[in-house]
C-alpha cells in the first residue's frame, strides 16, 4: 500500500503506492490518533487525519491535526500532477494562508525547475477547496544534469542563478541507487547517502555520513513482509536509536490499519489508527 521504493515513506512527498490505490479504487482514509505511555492504557484523542486520492491513485489531499507540547498543530496539504503524473503543485496551508511549490520536468521527467509562491484566498476561506485570487512568486532553483554511464550529476542553481551544490547519483548494473553525494561548492561540505537492497530489491538501509567525520550521522532499516509492505522503519542518529515505526495491516483487506510510531527514549508510542475507507 505504501510505495518505498525509494525509501521516501513517511517523508514529505507522497508515500502511498499510486497503482494498489488505483486499482482498489480508494478515495480517502479517514482516523485519528491515539497516544500511549509506559505503564498506561492507549488514550484516545480528538486529533485526526484525513487522506483524499483522484481516480489514478494520486494522493490530492491531506489533514492532519495533532498536539505537539501544548499547541494543537494542523497541517494541510495539496497535491497537484501533470498529464504525465509526475507531481506538479505541492501546497500547504499556513497561518497566513497558502506557500506553494511548483515543480518543472524535463523529458526524461526529472525536476529542472522548483519555483515558490504564495498563494492568495481571502474570499472563501475554504480549507478543502480552495479558490485562489492571485499568486506572488517568491523565488526559484533550477537544476541542470550531466549523464555518464554510471553517474548522474544534478547541479543546484540558486535565485541568483548561482551553482551552489552538485550531487553525485551513482547506479548499480541493475539500475538501483547505490549513492548520493552532496557537495556544497563554497564550502567543500561533502554529505553521502548509501542504499543497501534486500534480495527483492526493496531498499532496506540508507545510511547517511560525512567523509570527514567517522560517525554515521543518520541510518534507516526499512523491513518488509513476503507482499512487499513495508512493516517497520529504525531511525537511528549519531549511534542512537531514537525512532521506530511500525506498521499494521488489515488481514482480510490488505489495507493499512495502525502507525506506530515509539519514541525510543522515552517509550511513547503515537498510534494513527484508520477509522475508515472510502471508495470510489
Amino acid at each position: 500500500m505504501l510505495d518505498n521504493s525509494k525509501g521516501f515513506a513517511f517523508t514529505e512527498l507522497p508515500y502511498f503506492n499510486e497503482q494498489f490505490v488505483k486499482n482498489n479504487r480508494i478515495k480517502t482514509l479517514n482516523g485519528h490518533f491515539q497516544y500511549k505511555k509506559t505503564g498506561d492504557i492507549i488514550r484516545e484523542s480528538k486529533y485526526i487525519y484525513r487522506y483524499e486520492f483522484d481516480r489514478k491513485g494520486h494522493l490530492i489531499y491531506s489533514l492532519e491535526t495533532k498536539l505537539i507540547g501544548t499547541i494543537v498543530d494542523t497541517v494541510v496539504l495539496y497535491y497537484e500532477y501533470d498529464e504525465k503524473n509526475n507531481l506538479s503543485v505541492v501546497r500547504q496551508k499556513d497561518a497566513k494562508g497558502f506557500f506553494s511549490t511548483r515543480f518543472t520536468y524535463d523529458d526524461k521527467d526529472r525536476v529542472i525547475k522548483e519555483e515558490y509562491y504564495r498563494d492568495i484566498d481571502t474570499t472563501t476561506n475554504n480549507v478543502v477547496k480552495p479558490q485562489f485570487e492571485r499568486s506572488t512568486y517568491l523565488n526559484s532553483e533550477r537544476f541542470e544534469y550531466t549523464e555518464n554511464p554510471a553517474v548522474l550529476k544534478k547541479t543546484y542553481f540558486n535565485n541568483y542563478d548561482f551553482p551552489y551544490l552538485d550531487e553525485y547519483l551513482t547506479y548499480n548494473d541493475l539500475g538501483l541507487l547505490k549513492k548520493k553525494e552532496e557537495i556544497i561548492r563554497t564550502t567543500s561540505q561533502m554529505t553521502v547517502t548509501e542504499y543497501d537492497y534486500n534480495p527483492k530489491g526493496w531498499v532496506s538501509r540508507q545510511k547517511i555520513y560525512s567523509p570527514t567525520n567517522k560517525n554515521i550521522q543518520q541510518e534507516i532499516i526499512f523491513n518488509y513482509d513476503a507482499q512487499g509492505n513495508l512493516t517497520d522503519k529504525q531511525i537511528h542518529k549519531n549511534g542512537e536509536h531514537v525512532t521506530e515505526i511500525q506498521l499494521i495491516y488489515n488481514s482480510k483487506t490488505g489495507i493499512l490499519s495502525y502507525t506506530l510510531t515509539r519514541d525510543i527514549k522515552t517509550n511513547f508510542i503515537t498510534i494513527l489508527k484508520i477509522d475508515n475507507v472510502e471508495y470510489f
